[in-house]
């Protein structure tokens, strides 16, 4: 009788979890082939990662590269290998993601440091210390040293790249995961095909994160563009990384809104571009909250208030405390705004 077949796995996204799932699976083969176990070797699932960007690493992945010297340039840049190379190169495609470039880990290396690969591995131990915040280029770095260190060809081995995923659903009558896949290849003479596929698995890994979709909510929308005409530029934080930052912020006044660890990396990356002024808006105490002093005090933190509304032209924003316009943690659409307190008004933002 024959040996029943390996079971197959899809594996959705190449990210962090897609990639150390894949990882472990190898370190397993490795270990089982030091061993010489035959028959646990042949048990092994096949697995495919499908990802649909050019290069792995997920939401750690960004969409522009930062010129060499700008303010949004790593620290890290001395201790780039050939693998930080070829990423830099990967960073210049669309990634679908959302990302920018000047995001810094928001737990110390310390914390985050794998056991069977260690910082001082990678970077080397001596010569260039390492912040205690590590930024997003030599996380993405370190963790594709990580896979690739025992497996040069690891993600040839397990992962299609410019694979997007159509759809994915269970037959019942196969017992299987039937998976449709569009991938895209380019010819040496940069034309592009795209080429449609199904295939069935045993088993399907969502690994594609929760990250991916900018989400800004409607009545924020509303207020700037369609009620209070707002004259200056607006984008999500994702869409800094297809932007020139520094062209955006240099020499002008800046609102950002919401105070978590984003508001905190862009006020700061802000101000090392020449901001001239940077108002956080955080409808409660959070991260930007916790700082006691910002460089040059070009940053100001409007703590409990939300914008309700764009006046003067679209010149001016006027905030309220959190207390008198949200409900349950939602915008309160019912409140007339004439009955609310005005507590800041921020111009030529």
């Amino acid at each position: 009788m024959a040996p029943p077949s390996p079971v197959t796995v899809a594996v959705i996204g190449a990210g962090p979890g897609g990639m150390f799932f894949c990882h472990a699976l190898e370190s397993y083969r490795r270990e089982l082939k030091e061993l010489g176990d035959d028959a646990a070797l042949a048990n092994l699932p096949v697995v495919t990662c499908l990802e649909r960007a050019p290069g792995p690493g997920g939401v750690w992945r960004t969409t522009a590269r930062a010129p060499s010297g700008s303010c949004t340039s790593s620290v890290l840049d001395a201790s780039a290998d050939e693998t930080q190379e070829q990423e830099r190169e990967q960073e210049t495609a669309n990634a679908n993601n959302t990302m920018y470039d000047a995001l810094w880990t928001n737990g110390p290396k310390e914390a985050i440091e794998f056991f069977d690969y260690t910082f001082d591995e990678h970077f080397g131990g001596g010569g260039h210390p390492l912040p205690v915040y590590m930024p997003r280029q030599a996380i993405l770095d370190y963790m594709i040293g990580r896979v690739t260190k025992h497996c040069p060809e690891f993600f040839e081995k397990y992962i299609t790249f410019h694979t997007h995923v159509d759809s994915v659903r269970f037959v019942e009558a196969r017992g299987k995961f039937e998976i449709v896949t569009t991938t895209t290849s380019s010819s040496s003479t940069g034309d592009e095909t795209t080429t449609t596929s199904t295939q069935d698995y045993d088993k399907c890994i969502w690994a594609a994160g929760m990250n991916g979709i900018p989400m800004t909510p409607p009545p924020m929308s509303e207020m700037f563009l369609e009620d209070g005409n707002f004259k200056g530029k607006i984008m999500h934080s994702s869409d800094v990384a297809g932007t020139n930052f520094e062209q955006d912020v240099q020499g002008k006044r800046v609102l950002l809104i919401g105070g978590s660890y984003s508001a905190e990396d862009l006020a700061l990356m802000a101000v090392k571009c020449g901001v001239e002024k940077v108002y956080v808006s955080a409808r409660q105490p959070n991260v930007v909250s916790w700082t006691a002093a910002w460089p040059y005090n070009k940053v100001e933190v409007l703590e409990e208030q939300v914008p309700i509304g764009v006046t003067e032209q679209g010149r001016c924003i006027q905030f309220a405390a959190t207390e008198d316009f949200f409900t349950d943690n939602d915008i309160d659409n019912d409140i007339p705004r004439d009955e609310v307190q005005i507590q800041t008004e921020v111009r030529d933002i």
